[in-house]
């Protein structure tokens, strides 16, 4: 599963079925044109449906990109703090230590995806 999905708009309302893995929905930004768009309940544009692999973009009417602009959705994997903490004396959950592995290896698909769009 990739980091990013760029796609060309062709002004629908919603773009839907984007499959990119995310600890939370936050993780997910979105560009227009090369342009930072801004996620949230009257910004630019909502994520609805959302879950840790996917979810579905709703485009305000004043921000749905038109034809053909070039909209790049990726992820920004949040290291801080890292998704299990580990204290001592406390047990380590084997789903604790696969979050924390899952959490770099996103990192470095991230970087890897970098390399592939430039």
């Amino acid at each position: 599963m990739a980091s990013f999905l760029e796609y060309t708009a062709d002004g629908a309302d919603t773009k839907t079925g984007i499959s990119i893995a995310t600890f939370k929905k936050e993780e997910i930004k979105v560009r227009v044109d090369g342009v930072l768009k801004t996620e949230g309940s009257g910004q630019d544009y909502e994520i609805i449906d959302w879950n840790t692999n996917g979810f579905t973009i709703d485009w305000k009417d004043s921000a749905r990109p038109t034809s053909p602009s070039i909209v790049n959705v990726y992820r920004v994997t949040d290291y801080s703090p890292a998704q299990a903490v580990y204290s001592a004396g406390s047990s380590v959950k084997a789903s604790d230590l696969n979050d924390n592995q899952t959490q770099v290896l996103r990192g470095l698909e991230e970087a890897d995806d970098q390399l592939i769009q430039t």
